[in-house]
């Protein structure tokens, strides 16, 4: 494998083609397709490269050397049979065919460090923060891109709120982000880290804003959240106060708050026994 941090997707298999995991190589700036099928011969084999190199936003051009794409978030797409590929350097997105290994297409996704898909396959979510444009806040961003095109159906900014973590609700409807810290000096100070915004998921492209909650704040990166699946729960740390609070997934209203230890915490993770939960 190359260097740097890692994302994997993976592809299911289609036609003689055997399963596939693409993985992201962060400081290489290319991407490696690897057999997925323990019972098949290319079992953990390279199977291909896709250098993510893009000479528009290189200056001397594209060589044999590490580039400046810097790829983070990577997902695969049942309704489109394609690969997504965020190039955080570069702040575009590419459609990566799985077939040939090659990109099919290029689209820009502006101020995104993270990818999503939505859960009908048809829509990309990024989301990122803006910490240049203005030296007193924070703005935070969330964008839709149509998954088939590449084309750009939405995007709205969030002042001082930098969006930490987003995940979709069990059953797709909803889609959760969560708020933490970044920055320095008045953009810090100025910043919401106590709220949970949700979305209604099933009106993507567009971003409706169903529920802007006010819950413990979060000092930290980081700030995950999780479901227990098949009990309408939403588990979200409140990293400052040291507790966890348990929601109501319809509502949004606090069941119970857990004091989990002192607060201050810096990075808050799950590890769930004895049962299963998605997100986080």
């Amino acid at each position: 494998m190359g260097r740097g941090h890692h994302v994997t997707a993976f592809v299911p298999p289609e036609g003689g083609r055997p399963a596939q995991a693409f993985v992201s190589n962060l400081l290489d700036g290319d991407l490696v397709a690897l057999g997925a099928d323990p019972a098949a011969e290319s079992y953990l084999k390279p199977l291909g490269r896709i250098d993510l190199c893009d000479p528009a936003h290189e200056e001397g051009g594209c060589g044999d050397g590490p580039n400046g794409a810097f790829p983070h978030g990577m997902v695969w797409s049942p309704a489109t049979g394609r690969v997504y590929n965020l190039n955080n350097g570069y702040r575009t997105v590419v459609a990566i065919d799985p077939a040939e290994h090659r990109v099919a297409w290029t689209a820009p996704m502006g101020v995104s460090s993270n990818l999503l898909l939505s859960p009908c396959g048809r829509f990309l979510v990024g989301k990122g923060a803006d910490r240049k444009s203005d030296p007193e806040h924070v703005l935070g961003r969330v964008c839709v891109m149509e998954a088939e095109t590449g084309r750009l159906l939405a995007e709205q900014t969030l002042p001082d709120l930098y969006p930490s973590t987003y995940r979709f609700s069990p059953d797709g409807s909803r889609l959760y982000l969560t708020s933490a810290a970044t920055g320095k000096g008045a953009q810090r100070e100025r910043l919401r880290k106590d709220l949970l915004l949700v979305y209604d998921a099933t009106r993507l492209p567009e971003l409706v804003l169903l529920q802007e909650l006010k819950v413990g704040g979060a000092d930290c990166g980081r700030r995950p959240v999780a479901f227990p699946v098949g009990d309408g729960r939403v588990l979200l740390p409140e990293p400052d106060e040291g507790t966890l609070a348990v929601l109501d997934g319809a509502s949004g209203r606090t069941l119970h708050r857990l004091v989990l230890g002192p607060g201050g915490v810096r990075e808050p993770s799950f590890s769930y026994w004895g049962g299963a939960i998605t997100g986080a």
